[in-house]
């Protein structure tokens, strides 16, 4: 198995990557996994069984400001930049190496635009999309009064911090990580106004689109995730047009943060196990 990491030019931007290929592998669908708010790409790593990684290609990319990709540190001038990154990065994946579909692993953040793409941009070459976990709805958007000032803050200033104290037990039950993750420079606690108010914008159209995902859903979920509840998903996943390989995974004594878990290898052979029925 070769784990390639590179750099390649978008926009101004270095856009590192990610490409996990085994050799023989001559599949026609390619996996992008497509990373949350605060994480980057190296996390596809944990849910990736050894059975996938000998049939897909996987990409992953850290979007600009995350990770090792340059830009302002968590900000985004807009998710339309983030779209039209991945437009471009799939198109460019097609061409290197002829693949014809793709499947997208996506977390908290990166579901957002996994769904726009599909609901928006009409992306007919994307097959499934995996949320692990989804973004239903955001804490800091529950009161009217904190909506209309993160929308001031956003134009006025739009690359001021909102920065909230975060624990990484919040987020995981792995005590494994709890002292791994204080001490990672590559994870973002923070997040801008202007990037903060695209996401609540993006949430409303995710929400108002739900009857335009027309592909399959796996979605998996923490029992014990404090940021979107089990209600919450289940009221979302219950909207999602009928299909017969759509599906919910709840995960017991699991929280927000899934790519960091106990029950990654429970997570990467349902998503081997899923892709397969699909083929």
């Amino acid at each position: 198995m070769k784990n390639i990491e590179s750099f390649f030019n978008y926009n101004n931007y270095s856009i590192y990557q990610r490409i996990i290929l085994s050799e023989g592998v001559k599949s026609k669908n390619g996996i992008i996994f497509l990373h949350g708010k605060g994480s980057n790409s190296q996390y596809i790593h944990n849910i990736l069984s050894k059975e996938l990684i000998q049939r897909y290609i996987v990409f992953s990319i850290d979007l600009p400001g995350w990770g090792k990709s340059s830009g302002k540190r968590a900000h985004a001038r807009s998710f339309k930049e983030y779209i039209n990154l991945i437009k471009y990065y799939m198109n460019k994946l097609t061409d290197e190496y002829e693949l014809e579909n793709f499947y997208l692993i996506t977390e908290s953040m990166g579901t957002l635009l996994g769904s726009c793409l599909i609901y928006n941009e009409k992306m007919e070459n994307i097959k499934g999309l995996v949320l692990c976990p989804g973004i239903y709805e955001v804490p800091e958007f529950k009161s009217m009064i904190n909506i209309g000032l993160i929308k001031i803050l956003s134009l006025i200033a739009p690359k001021l911090y909102f920065k909230r104290k975060s624990n990484i037990k919040k987020y995981t039950n792995n005590e494994k990580y709890w002292e791994i993750m204080e001490n990672d420079k590559l994870w973002e606690r923070r997040i801008s106004y202007k990037l903060l108010n695209e996401i609540y914008d993006y949430l409303g159209k995710q929400n108002k689109n739900i009857d335009k995902l027309r592909i399959p859903f796996l979605i998996f979920h923490g029992n014990e995730d404090s940021y979107n509840s089990i209600k919450t998903v289940k009221a979302f996943f219950e909207k999602i047009p009928y299909h017969p390989d759509n599906e919910l995974v709840v995960l017991e004594n699991t929280r927000h943060w899934l790519m960091i878990e106990n029950k990654t290898d429970e997570i990467a052979k349902k998503i081997f196990k899923w892709l397969s029925n699909l083929e």
